[in-house]
């Protein structure tokens, strides 16, 4: 997929998002429209999936101790195919969590995600405080 095509898929998607997919390996992860469709355009659906297992409890676990309330997701892929996904907080302080990818056919550049608890707050000492939700940047 060229970079122009998923800024494209990237743009076609702002102001929030009705639709939302429950992940199969982590049922308190949703993703929005926008991330869908980029995981279908850009055969990505294995960085959704590293998101909802390895990211996504990172997060939860920041938000539940109120150490974050935004996460922000930066995939950065490099021209020859290897790459960082890195996770820091609204407040840019060091990354929570930085995995590295050995190879990727994602375009290169950097893609921005971000990570938010639903409005289902609940009791942040409890488990059942929502879903941690994956949208596009544009989304948010």
């Amino acid at each position: 997929m060229e970079v122009q095509t998923l800024e494209s898929v990237f743009s076609s998607f702002s102001g929030g998002s009705d639709g939302r997919t429950l992940h199969w390996a982590n049922r308190k992860f949703v993703t929005t429209e926008g991330v869908d469709k980029v995981a279908e355009r850009a055969g990505a659906h294995w960085f959704v999936d590293i998101v909802a297992t390895e990211f996504a409890p990172k997060f939860r676990t920041e938000w539940i101790h109120r150490r974050a309330t935004v996460g922000v997701l930066k995939l950065k892929v490099a021209d020859g195919g290897t790459a960082v996904v890195e996770l820091t907080t609204e407040d840019e302080k060091p990354p929570l969590f930085v995995k590295q990818l050995s190879y990727t056919d994602f375009p290169s550049g950097e893609w921005v995600f971000f990570m938010q608890q639903d409005a289902v707050i609940g009791d942040p000492d409890n488990d059942q405080v929502g879903y941690t939700v994956m949208m596009l940047n544009t989304e948010y």
